[in-house]
This record gives structure tokens, C-alpha cells and sequence, in this order.
């Protein structure tokens, strides 16, 4: 059985997906009761299926080489009820297009844009890490999500 090992080619390939796919704002395939977006490029396939109701959601993000999964991340959060959902969500996805390279990776992110702050803990490496993401409107907690994943080995 081989072996694939995760690396710097998996990351760009990451980046690349997540701008594309809900951080683009492009609507997702339904499928199951969930929303499924998947890029396939030369042996590299990225999906991603999450399911929400009206405020909490969950899903996971898989990156397969060669037909094998390789890497791997399950997330799970809400917007805070009271909201405006689209303000929220509008926001998370300029900031994942915006930084797609970063955020939910290792590391501490802050960026602030006007009365909005994205904030990103997370720690670990690429290879096995934890985070939480938080999303602030005038210094009032509007979003959060946990996360964690890392390489299949």
C-alpha cells in the first residue's frame, strides 16, 4: 500500500479549493439534506459537505490524492442568535477568500475591517491541529466554530 504524505502541494491545493468553493458565495450541490462542494484536479479532489439548520452547523472538509483520503477537517459552529446571518456569513466568506491560506490552519489571526473582527486560535501543525474562529460585529461575539484535523495516515 502506498503512502501519501501531506505536504506543501496539499496546502496550496486547500487554498485554492476554499476560495473557490463557499467563500466564492457559488451554491453548493444538495445532497442528503447538506451541501456538498467538491473540485477535482489531476489526482487531487477536495470536498467539502456541511448541514445546517437555522443557526448551528456542522461538516468536514477531505482532501483525497490518488483516490485515498490524505487530510482532513471537521468543524462544527453557529452564528449567535439575534444576528443577521448574511451580514455573518457575508463577512466569513470575504475573509476565507481574502486569506484562505491562513485561516483555520495554525496559528493566531486577527483582522479587523470596520466595525467587524475575524479572530482564528489555532494550534498544532498542519499535520494535527485545533482551532476555534470567532467573529465579532462592534465588539459583540456574533459567530464562532471549533475545528480540528490533520493528516490520514
Amino acid at each position: 500500500m502506498e503512502i501519501v504524505k501531506v505536504g506543501k502541494m496539499i496546502k496550496e491545493f486547500l487554498s485554492q479549493c476554499r476560495t473557490k468553493t463557499y467563500a466564492s458565495g457559488a451554491e453548493g450541490q444538495k445532497v442528503d439534506g447538506g451541501t456538498k462542494y467538491s473540485i477535482k484536479e489531476d489526482d487531487l479532489e477536495y470536498r467539502d459537505i456541511y448541514y445546517d439548520q437555522t443557526w448551528v452547523f456542522e461538516g468536514q472538509e477531505i482532501i483525497f490524492k490518488k483516490e485515498k483520503p490524505v487530510w482532513s477537517m471537521s468543524y462544527r459552529g453557529s452564528a449567535v442568535e439575534g444576528s443577521d446571518r448574511n451580514e455573518v456569513f457575508g463577512f466569513l466568506q470575504k475573509i476565507l477568500r481574502e486569506h484562505s491560506d491562513e485561516v483555520r490552519l495554525p496559528g493566531n489571526k486577527k483582522y479587523d475591517d470596520g466595525d467587524w473582527r475575524y479572530e482564528d486560535k489555532c494550534e498544532g501543525n498542519f499535520n494535527e491541529f485545533s482551532g476555534e474562529e470567532k467573529i465579532y460585529k462592534n465588539r459583540e461575539l456574533v459567530y464562532w466554530m471549533k475545528y480540528f484535523g490533520g493528516e490520514i495516515s
